[in-house]
């Protein structure tokens, strides 16, 4: 099994949250709760030794990391 993992610091990603603008994400989701989750799938996925770990740091522009996502999947598959 193949798992493509998107990591983005939580202070990247609280920027892009800010940038939308999108109402309930930046009073709903806090840098704190973004932190916590990042070390909570870090520990998550440390257990899988029968999996095949492609780790993508995701703080490019999200054209660049479709294009990314995109030709690892047909690789992958």
């Amino acid at each position: 099994m193949t798992l493509i993992y998107l990591r983005i610091d939580p202070e990247l990603a609280i920027q892009r949250i800010a940038q939308r603008g999108r109402s309930g994400e930046e009073t709903g989701i806090s840098l704190d709760y973004l932190r916590s989750l990042d070390e909570a799938f870090t520990r998550h996925y440390q257990d899988y030794s029968n999996v095949h770990e492609i780790l993508i740091r995701s703080d490019t522009s999200t054209t660049d990391l479709a294009h990314l996502v995109g030709g690892i999947i047909r690789r992958e598959l």
